[in-house]
């Protein structure tokens, strides 16, 4: 994936940014888009060098039991991006 983040996936950098980082919570604050596109968004962030993945990736493991974080070019990006919308 050579472009950058998508609408979604800028939409999950903000979650992961305000603490957010278990699969159920966010799906559960996307609710209007399907999980498994929100699952696939996180594996392309992850491609991406965005976020990491910490714990098991079994699904259901996955889904009560692990977490994503971001990495630095992740905590970069989100705060570049608050910066040019004067965000604090």
């Amino acid at each position: 994936m050579d472009e950058g983040p998508s609408p979604l996936h800028e939409e999950i950098l903000r979650l992961l940014w305000r603490g957010v980082t278990r699969p159920l919570s966010i799906n559960t604050e996307l609710r209007m888009v399907h999980p498994e596109e929100v699952e696939d968004a996180l594996f392309d962030l992850e491609k991406m060098g965005y976020v990491k993945l910490r714990g098991p990736r079994n699904r259901v493991l996955m889904l009560l039991l692990s977490e994503w974080l971001l990495t630095r070019k992740g905590a970069d990006h989100v705060a570049e991006r608050r910066k040019s919308r004067g965000e604090t």
